[in-house]
């Protein structure tokens, strides 16, 4: 059976939401989104601050335990992290597992020291991607910063890397509701670990669950949280 999952954006203290990565506004308080979850039957939470990665910032740790306390979900937490000492503090303040992605492409060897120190099973890889002309292209640095990988290299890198899951989004669906892109998961082959869709669930596929998609989960974020 497949995940339901709230992608949480914040920023500071409150939750945003953009749409295709770009005009994000203030949509609500901490308290607000959990109770939209819980309305809404999520099953997990995957926190992220975009602005942190964007802006080489430090992790944004105090919203991470403002949420672990509303919750008792299992949180992945991403956005700046980019050492090992990120990523345990990460775990006691609330994270299950952390998120990585613009680390993936700056530095094999922290994502595989991270990995090292808190076990494979601790870690999401990112792959965020644009389709340009007919061609996927993997982004950094909250879709700014395009990568020479498309989404087949970039899986691969990431499983050479050795993390447990992957959080598939597609940047030119974020935040418009119009549907998950279903043909994602065809741009590489089969792989051993779990991969998560994300960017542009929409209200009627949160209602009506989707369950022919070839994914482990999906992550909601507007149409749960909106």
């Amino acid at each position: 059976m497949m995940r339901k999952i709230c992608r949480l954006e914040i920023k500071n203290d409150v939750v945003v939401k953009g749409v295709k990565f770009e005009g994000v506004k203030k949509v609500g308080t901490f308290a607000a989104a959990m109770e939209c979850c819980e309305a809404n039957h999520i099953e997990e939470i995957f926190l992220v601050d975009n602005t942190k990665s964007l802006y080489g910032l430090p992790p944004n740790f105090s919203a991470l335990e403002s949420v672990a306390k509303l919750t008792a979900l299992p949180i992945t937490f991403g956005g700046g992290i980019r050492t090992t000492e990120d990523a345990m503090l990460s775990f006691r303040l609330g994270a299950a597992r952390v998120y990585l992605n613009s680390v993936l492409f700056q530095s094999g060897e922290i994502v595989e020291k991270i990995v090292a120190t808190t076990g494979r099973q601790a870690i999401v890889g990112g792959v965020e991607y644009r389709v340009n002309t007919g061609r996927d292209i993997c982004f950094s640095c909250a879709g700014r910063e395009p990568s020479a990988l498309g989404v087949a290299g970039r899986v691969a890198q990431i499983l050479s890397f050795g993390v447990s899951e992957v959080i598939l989004t597609s940047i030119d669906r974020d935040g418009t509701g119009k549907g998950f892109d279903a043909e994602a998961i065809n741009l590489f082959d089969d792989i051993p670990i779990p991969v998560i869709l994300s960017g542009g669930g929409s209200k009627k596929e949160l209602s009506n669950w989707p369950v022919s998609l070839r994914t482990e989960g999906l992550a909601f974020s507007s149409a749960v949280i909106l």
